[in-house]
Order: C-alpha cells, then structure tokens, then sequence
C-alpha cells in the first residue's frame, strides 16, 4: 500500500457518501433524507469542501443511515483517526481484510480475507444479497465502469487494513481479473484506538496457503 497526501474527516465522510449513495441497501435512505431536506444529489456526487453547510448536510446523512460519529457502522470508533489518500496494487488487494461481520465472515469461513471472499462467491451463500452484488458489481468493472475509491482502516501504517466501506467492489476487483483498476484508490485512516471499532475484531491468522480465486471473463 502506497500512502499519499492526509484528508480531513470531512473529506472522508464526503467520500463515504459517495459510494454509497446508490448503494442498494442504503441509497434509498440518503436519497430520502435528501429529498426531505429539499437538497440537490450534487452535494454527493459533487461535494464542494468548502461549504460549511455542505458538509453540515454530509455530516447529517451519514449520522442518520450509518450512526456516525459513534453509533450503529460506527460503534466504538475511535475519534482523531487520521485518514490518508492512498492507493493499492491489485495483488495486493487480496490481501485486504473484511470487517468482522457475519455476511463477510461467513463468506470467508471465518478468514475474512478478500482473496478467499472472491474465491467463494459462486459457493458459499452469506444468506444475504451480497453474493448477487459482487457478481453483478463484477459484471460493470469488466464492462469498463469506475467507482469511488475504498475505505479501509488500520491500527498502524504496518498493521492489517480492514475494509470500512467497499466490501463488494473490493471483492468484485479481485474477481474482475486485468480488468481490476492499477493501481486502486483506498482512503486509509489510522488510530492506535482502532480495536475498539466494532467491527474490527480480530484479525484471524492467515491460511497457510493462498490459492489465486479464478477470475471472471
């Protein structure tokens, strides 16, 4: 992982909303809450940072669907992580861990890594919509279509990164092969505090050996 310039939060809370705008279990929501408020997409899809209001709205949405700062996906969270630009190299994003929730660990049979989430895809239903997600997310990478950037965290620069926001387009670029983005954008936060997240956990040991998940053509 190659990391860049530092952001600020409201830098990656603008991106959070981003990706998931349309996401199809929580796009609706925010789509509502816009609506509610009579707010334009654009200030999503296109956030200017230099809006206090803008980012007030942001801060809004993403405390209504997701709980932030400290509820919710954001349970024991820790305050003042310091979130980076950073990109990573396609290879090594199978070596990504889900966060620890039972649709990913399932997935997973208990290794929450990436590279063995795409290699069970086809096999190992999470009872939820998430197998049919990853395949359909796959379908459009191949097709040529870019996404935001992934959101991952770690407790150390040198520690394991854990995937915040992005499960399945992490999943689809490892299935999508040469068709993967080179090199992916991640945006990275750090904090010594980061066990404390909810869904952290701990990180299982590593397979002893890692078979390459054939990709889709």
């Amino acid at each position: 992982m190659q990391v860049g310039v530092k952001v600020t939060d409201d830098f990656m809370i603008a991106a959070f909303l981003r990706a998931e705008i349309d996401s199809p279990r929580f796009g609706a929501a925010y789509r509502g809450l816009l609506a509610q408020r009579r707010v334009p997409r654009s200030v999503v899809d296109n956030p200017n940072m230099l809006r206090p209001e803008d980012s007030d709205v942001r801060r809004w949405l993403l405390r209504s669907v997701r709980g932030y700062p400290d509820t919710l996906l954001f349970a024991g969270f820790p305050t003042g992580v310091s979130w980076f630009k950073a990109t990573v190299a396609p290879d090594d994003l199978r070596s990504l861990y889900y966060a620890d929730h039972p649709t990913w660990t399932t997935l997973t049979r208990g290794s929450r890594l990436v590279a063995v989430g795409a290699r069970n895809v086809k096999d190992v239903p999470t009872g939820e919509d998430a197998n049919h997600n990853i395949q359909a997310v796959t379908g459009r990478v191949l097709d040529g279509e870019t996404f935001p950037e992934l959101l991952c965290v770690s407790s150390a620069p040198d520690g394991p990164v854990v995937i915040f926001e992005g499960h399945t387009r992490a999943t689809a670029y490892v299935l999508a092969g040469d068709s993967c983005p080179d090199p992916v954008r991640l945006l990275v936060g750090f904090s010594a505090g980061m066990a404390g997240w909810r869904f952290f956990g701990d990180i299982p040991d590593r397979p002893q050996a890692e078979t390459k998940p054939a990709t889709q053509a």
